[in-house]
């Protein structure tokens, strides 16, 4: 490109300078009437194809395990068992543990590189029978996280007599023997 000479250049910086204002400096100011906007037209969580809020959090969804919500955009996947699910996001694994870790009330939590499995933990939330369930985070190749929920058997109604174990385990000595 060309760029044009210096005399050209001056001549157009000065006609350019006397297309000013003549003669008054003031500005006229109108007034530029606007409605007020309802936040609520903006809000995130009534979108059901938003996965976060404002703050970069997943968003509950409606798919619900045992009292646990899942957060949105999770597949469910094939599972091996009875009482067990499997779902997978493209979520990366960090963002999701942020979302069950406040969810789940347990005292114990594996950790294994960084897969978290949240041991007999109780949905924080959750009404009606409680459910004891072991919730695993493990990451995926491509960057997702794979869930895993198993929900524990609940303990016998009537629980095993000393003196019944102690027949058992003689009965299960005497088959190895």
């Amino acid at each position: 490109m060309r760029l044009p000479s210096p005399g050209v250049a001056l001549a157009l910086l000065a006609a350019l300078g006397g297309c000013g204002s003549c003669g008054s400096d003031e500005v006229e100011t109108v007034p530029y009437e606007t409605e007020p906007v309802d936040p609520s037209v903006f809000d995130l969580e009534d979108d059901p194809n938003q996965l976060y809020d404002r703050e970069g959090n997943l968003l509950p969804s409606e798919t619900v395990v045992a009292g646990l919500a899942l957060p949105r955009g999770v597949e469910e996947r094939p599972s091996q068992g009875e009482r067990r699910h499997t779902y997978f996001t493209e979520v990366e694994m960090g963002v999701v543990q942020r979302y069950f870790g406040p969810r789940l009330m347990t005292g114990e939590v594996d950790r294994v590189g960084s897969a978290a499995v949240f041991r007999a933990a109780v949905p924080r939330d959750v009404q009606g029978g409680v459910v004891r369930l072991d919730v695993g985070l493990y990451p995926t190749p491509r960057g997702g996280t794979r869930i895993e929920i198993h929900e524990l058997p609940p303990p016998p109604q009537t629980p095993i007599s000393p003196e019944e174990l102690i027949r058992r385990f003689d009965e299960d000595q005497r088959r190895l023997d």
